[in-house]
């Protein structure tokens, strides 16, 4: 089984480190193990066809798509920067019978530019491939564009959010009081923007001598960021010596990789600047991968309705 990613690093700047620190991408009932990832400047159709046609070969075989979307369809060009847009119109026309003069036209396109397209679109049916994960805008809310998508495609199933998908970058604060009004949307109104490169802050507050509690962000709470963002944060044993004599109880931390003691097993941890994959809801709340909302808000695909194809 190969996994592959492939990202339009003009629109997504975070997503290829974001990638290069996970394992894997949660689906719907199961995680996707993350294999080779290809960033892609202006990603088009004919680059994505290529990239499958000649990293994937087994029905078993899946591919992640990081680029923008929306509920009709792709936000790429066809092929080499010109064309039509991927559109749900767009690839019905390519994945159906008109001849190639014919949908040439409303394409944007030459006839010998749609025949070689649809020459790797019929490369990439062959392979049969079990699942194609869309990692874009809402483009999983339109069941006729997920099924255009998978027509096209070929794939056994096709999966996509139904929110805003994005990846940025993270900034760790514990400052309760720190200023949140520069990641705000002006435009739109979104506390946190759903763009592909900004920066997300969080806020955590001290709520015992070794725990915290997550402010201003939905999320899964203590444990769940500490799976996320564990090698950010040393882990500490607590060790307490009972008092004596009328000296208070003394509790210390020890960091069994360095043997270090200390009083405080948060004064020296980094402010982390961790890559990030999170959707953004129209409440303004966002879901990381380890959520369940994450996965309520991907939607799967597998069966075509007999009029996708005109």
């Amino acid at each position: 089984m190969t996994n592959i990613v492939i990202i339009d690093q003009t629109n997504f700047q975070h997503a290829a480190s974001y990638f290069g620190m996970v394992t894997w991408e949660p689906v719907n009932g199961v995680g996707i193990v993350i294999g080779r990832v290809f960033e892609v400047r202006r990603l088009d159709i004919d680059t994505m066809l290529d990239h499958i046609i000649t990293h994937l070969s087994s029905s078993s075989d899946t591919a992640i798509v990081v680029c923008h979307a929306n509920p009709d369809g792709l936000i790429l060009r066809l092929i080499g920067g010109r064309g039509a847009g991927a559109s749900r119109d767009a690839l019905n026309l390519l994945s159906g019978s008109r001849p190639a003069a014919d949908v040439a036209g409303p394409l944007g396109l030459r006839e010998e530019q749609v025949t070689n397209l649809r020459e790797k679109m019929r490369a990439v049916q062959a392979l049969s491939l079990d699942r194609l994960e869309i990692r874009g805008c809402r483009v999983g809310s339109n069941e006729m564009t997920m099924a255009a998508i998978k027509r096209f495609f070929g794939v056994r199933k096709v999966g996509a959010p139904t929110v805003y998908n994005a990846y940025g970058r993270m900034s760790v604060r514990r400052d309760q009081q720190y200023d949140y009004s520069r990641y705000e949307n002006q435009a739109g109104g979104h506390r946190y923007p759903a763009g592909s490169n900004d920066e997300v802050g969080m806020i955590f507050q001290r709520s015992g001598p070794i725990g915290f509690t997550l402010n201003n962000i939905r999320t899964t709470g203590e444990q769940g960021f500490r799976r996320w963002g564990n090698a950010m944060f040393p882990i500490r044993m607590k060790i307490v010596f009972p008092g004596h004599r009328g000296i208070g109880a003394i509790t210390l931390y020890n960091d069994p990789s360095s043997g270090e003691f200390d009083l405080n097993p948060l004064d020296d941890v980094p402010y982390p600047r961790l890559p990030i994959h999170f959707q953004l809801t129209a409440s303004d709340e966002l879901y990381f991968p380890l959520q369940q909302d994450y996965l309520d808000n991907l939607n799967v695909v597998e069966h075509v309705p007999e009029n996708v194809i005109p």
